[in-house]
């Protein structure tokens, strides 16, 4: 067995230990070390200014979901409540920067259709793959992951470093980052109107 087992957050110590053969499991050593990120690159900046830099409506809240297109990120819940802030007259832009991995953009479709069948065409925009995150964190006005499953995701410790607003899912290693309504919010992954 290896000396020494690192795990990117805690919760994933006991995991990693109840995985491991009986006879390892008590004397094996685990660590979490927490991902981090490069704070020359994301901290705050003039949120007007990386608008205009990155094409955001300037008088327009700015939501912003970091993360690969796949089901277990949440990008529908996103999307439902970006229509629930439209009925409620607040007309704010939901932006999705990541891809969808593999050959089949099935999901990416199936969001669109979301999109249309709830009056969003022109109000999300699929950003696809991008290199300017640091610049896209500090033009949005809160950053969203309603997550069913991560590790600690690193868009979140980002959005953190950047000084904007996290609201996420209570999914595994997200309350070791997130302390409710003290260093974000933690809403249930699949409650739109939270």
């Amino acid at each position: 067995p290896p000396k020494v087992i690192i795990t990117c957050a805690r919760f994933l110590v006991d995991q990693v230990r109840n995985a491991l053969p009986e006879h390892l499991q008590c004397s094996q050593s685990i660590v979490a070390v927490p991902n981090a990120v490069d704070m020359d690159r994301f901290h705050p900046g003039d949120r007007d200014s990386a608008k205009q830099k990155v094409g955001a409506p300037r008088n327009s809240p700015l939501i912003l979901l970091v993360a690969n297109l796949a089901p277990h990120k949440g990008h529908d819940t996103g999307i439902r409540a970006a229509a629930i802030l439209k009925e409620r007259g607040v007309n704010a832009w939901l932006w999705f920067a990541g891809i969808e991995r593999g050959d089949s953009f099935e999901y990416t479709e199936r969001l669109k259709r979301l999109c249309g069948e709830l009056g969003l065409a022109n109000r999300v925009r699929f950003l696809g793959q991008r290199s300017d995150v640091p610049e896209l964190l500090r033009a949005a006005d809160c950053v969203i992951l309603p997550s069913t499953a991560e590790g600690l995701p690193l868009s979140l410790i980002e959005a953190q470093a950047s000084k904007v607003p996290v609201l996420a899912a209570p999914t595994a290693g997200i309350p070791e980052i997130i302390a409710h309504e003290k260093t974000g919010f933690l809403v249930a992954a699949d409650d739109s109107a939270g």
